[in-house]
């Protein structure tokens, strides 16, 4: 079992969907968030349910969301498609910072497909958040 990060919109998107599992960007997140705090970019946990968790917890996300209760915080997309692009382009411009990432040019791809939807998610007028589940 494998987790992915993925997008959720508020309201649904129309005509398009997210066409990656966002296992990369999962395996990579913590390294992902040291790379954008010390470039001084947004991380992607801005994006996402940032409540703390129960030091005792030792569940998957999906018992988290059941025992933590709803998360109904949304987030603009388009903050969030230039965001993910500027980390992207950073990671794609900066072999140190790509040298730190499990399969760089592949955690890049999902970074790309994320940001092409957060595009679309801001001409529909959508909001945003991050979500992570095992696949």
């Amino acid at each position: 079992m494998s987790l992915g990060i993925y997008p959720v919109f508020d309201p649904d998107l129309e005509g398009t969907r997210f066409e990656m599992s966002g296992e990369s960007l999962a395996e990579n997140f913590e390294a992902l968030d040291k790379i954008a705090r010390s470039a001084k970019l947004t991380p992607l946990t801005a994006f996402a349910d940032n409540r703390p968790i129960p030091e005792d917890f030792d569940g998957d996300p999906d018992e988290l969301e059941e025992m933590m209760g709803e998360w109904t915080e949304w987030f603009d997309s388009t903050v969030g498609q230039v965001s993910v692009q500027t980390l992207a382009d950073h990671i794609k411009a900066n072999q140190k910072a790509a040298k730190r990432l499990a399969e760089p040019s592949w955690v890049v791809t999902e970074l790309g497909e994320l940001a092409r939807l957060l595009g679309a998610a801001a001409k529909q007028g959508a909001k945003f958040r991050l979500e992570m589940s095992s696949m």
